[in-house]
């Protein structure tokens, strides 16, 4: 679809792509594993077409986390009042996001973000601010003496959430 609209948003510093993403595409989750991997690969094109594209076209995404609305109340059931509730409360701002946040977000960007290019929105709240530690992959190795060794080797600094193995999706 970006390609096709390329001839019309050419012009100098009028062009704007905006793609949706999802938190899906970031870690592995509940989420069938195609959902996943074809989300971690808007993440890509999203920063790829900005490569290309750019000065003309500019290319960001926004990733919304749980979103209001009729389609997580049909992919949660009987359970949507209470894991939105939940998801609510284990956010910073103490409510998940709505569909007009998820547009108003997007027009701004287009329209009030001229030298934002390659980015990522991800819009829920601040949910991964308070609840995700870093998983031992993405941690930062400090050195750390070895008792018994004559030189420092690399150890993992790992910060966990209380009581959770897993940062939840």
């Amino acid at each position: 679809v970006t390609g096709a609209c390329v001839p019309m948003l050419n012009s100098p510093g009028s062009g704007a792509v905006v793609n949706l993403w999802s938190i899906a595409g970031l870690r592995p989750g509940a989420q069938p594993f195609p959902y996943g991997a074809s989300k971690a690969a808007v993440a890509n094109l999203t920063r790829t077409l900005a490569g290309a594209l750019g000065p003309k076209i500019r290319v960001n995404a926004v990733a919304p986390g749980w979103m209001s609305g009729e389609w997580m109340e049909h992919v949660l059931g009987d359970n949507y009042e209470r894991l939105m509730e939940r998801r609510a409360s284990l956010t910073p701002l103490k409510r998940c996001v709505t569909p007009d946040e998820v547009a108003i977000t997007i027009v701004h960007l287009i329209a009030s973000n001229p030298t934002v290019n390659g980015e990522i929105g991800v819009i829920h709240r601040g949910f991964s601010a308070t609840t995700c530690a870093p998983s031992p992959a993405s941690a930062p190795a400090r050195r750390t003496p070895t008792p018994g060794a004559r030189r420092r080797v690399p150890a993992l600094a790992v910060a966990w959430a209380p009581g959770s193995s897993e940062c939840p999706e």
